[in-house]
């Protein structure tokens, strides 16, 4: 079995990569998703697998799950830049996201 370290080989590793992406603690993203922490050690240590549920629950929360699941970003992100740029949309607030359709004349 891969290291639990190894953020692209497992689906532990990819879940603890998208929660520092997301700047959650373990705490943080079990309360806010409705697990327990100690679940989430599991599940970054690969001593558990997350439920399709709990990963539903992370959704809302800006998690990719296609990226955790496969080790892929985005459904259909292609580069580092469209991820950035979708990393970047979904933390700015209601008004800058109106601002940016706007200026990708995208009708909000």
């Amino acid at each position: 079995m891969p290291d639990s370290k190894d953020d692209s080989r497992t689906i532990g590793g990819r879940l603890r990569s998208e929660r520092k992406r997301l700047k959650l603690t373990q705490r943080a993203i079990a309360m806010k998703a409705g697990g327990a922490m100690q679940s989430q050690v599991l599940y970054e240590g690969n001593k558990r697998l997350p439920s399709v549920d709990y990963l539903l629950r992370l959704l809302p929360l800006g998690a990719d799950i296609c990226f955790v699941l496969t080790g892929k970003r985005g459904l259909g992100a292609t580069s580092d830049d469209e991820a950035i740029l979708l990393d970047r949309f979904r933390a700015a607030s209601e008004p800058l996201r109106r601002a940016a359709l706007v200026v990708l004349q995208v009708q909000p």
